[in-house]
């Protein structure tokens, strides 16, 4: 039997941003907040008979801000079930809540997620889950697992239609919506466990979408880091005379995020005076998330030199960080170009803004080197 209590005391500067100029230090955004959460749990291992085994759980949680006090029961049980002796299946169901939301922006540009609080206008996240499974060992040394899961959330956020993190006319508060979100999938699982030669293979194919009455005319539309499809593929070779040194090469592969485009322009002039006009650009955008970034891969490789010496053992490893140099995307922004060109069709010089996504990507390939000293 296992039990425990925690406090966590947070502080939270929710859009805030400070810039220094060259006589003072200026800060925009709204005053800090404090809270406080409180959480306690229990839980039991139980063997209901010699093949089968559950764990029992009751977590307790609460969140203390500005006067209001919020707090949930949240059961927790697992159990697996012995088939064969190498032959197994499981199940599990769990309640939970969660009193800090994930507010990410899904337009065109910049990403600018940040971590906001629940608040007297602001619900908890709850989420209910259930999962099964099987798990299959051949001779103690390969091992083929395959689960599945379905999980139902309330209280989800997102931004309402037209607001952004750097408009500070209003409070967060005021610009955010809560609605409903689900995500299921099935993973897969291979893996050799022992050997001089190990590693594993994981596939998740997956869905997670979101519903608010005031967005995307009420329809479900999928999160931003909906992944369709998640792999990752691990090898580890041990070798030399004792098999204490390690080569090792992990690739992993992810869809793209989801984003909302702009997928037309309507250039508008407005005159302020008599003498003086400007012109501004109306986006007209598709449905919320309607369109994926390039997917996400990239090959990491490494390889470990370890030498017992007197005193310890010393390792030094050698990596290569995104080997292949992916340029994988970080954002996507729209420019344009606004130069003159020749049109063979008229034989004249024509110009006009020609608009189009540029894609901007971090971490290229990057080599490293550590030493570590065990004693």
């Amino acid at each position: 039997m296992r039990f425990g209590v925690n406090a966590i005391h947070h502080t939270f500067t929710p859009e805030t941003m400070t810039y220094h100029d060259i006589n003072e230090k200026r800060e925009f955004g709204r005053a800090k907040r404090y809270a406080w959460e409180y959480a306690a749990y229990f839980e039991d291992d139980i063997s209901l008979t010699s093949l089968l085994k559950a764990n029992i759980g009751l977590h307790w949680s609460s969140f203390y801000i500005d006067g209001k006090f919020y707090n949930y029961l949240q059961p927790r049980i697992s159990a697996r079930y012995l088939i064969t002796p190498l032959l197994s299946a499981k199940a599990s169901y769990s309640r939970m809540a969660q009193y800090i939301h994930l507010l990410t922006n899904s337009y065109i540009g910049m990403p600018t997620d940040i971590w906001v609080p629940t608040t007297k206008n602001v619900r908890p996240q709850t989420s209910d889950q259930v999962a099964i499974g099987l798990a299959q060992e051949f001779r103690k040394e390969y091992e083929i697992s395959i689960e599945s899961y379905y999980k139902f959330m309330n209280n989800v956020m997102e931004y309402k239609a037209g607001t952004s993190f750097s408009d500070y006319q209003d409070n967060w508060e005021q610009k955010i919506l809560q609605g409903k979100g689900r995500s299921y999938g099935i993973e897969m699982f291979t893996q050799k466990k022992t050997g001089a030669f190990t590693g594993w293979v994981g596939y998740t194919l997956s869905w997670t979408d979101r519903q608010f009455d005031g967005l995307n005319h009420g329809k479900r539309f999928p999160y931003r880091y909906d992944r369709r499809h998640d792999i990752s593929i691990a090898t580890m070779r041990r070798f030399g005379k004792d098999k204490k040194h390690e080569m090792s090469a992990v690739w992993v592969f992810g869809s793209g995020n989801c984003i909302t485009v702009p997928v037309g322009i309507y250039p508008i002039e407005n005159q302020v005076n008599n003498y003086f006009y400007y012109s501004q650009n109306i986006y007209e955008y598709s449905e919320k998330n309607g369109y994926r970034m390039r997917s996400y891969h990239r090959l990491d490789l490494s390889v470990t030199f370890v030498k017992a010496k007197k005193r310890g053992e010393q390792r030094w490893t050698l990596g290569l960080y995104n080997a292949y140099n992916r340029k994988n995307p970080y954002y996507i922004d729209v420019t344009y170009d606004d130069s003159v060109r020749w049109n063979p069709e008229t034989e004249a010089f024509e110009d006009g803004i020609k608009y189009k996504f540029v894609q901007y990507s971090l971490f290229s390939i990057i080599p490293s080197i550590s030493y570590n000293f065990k004693f």
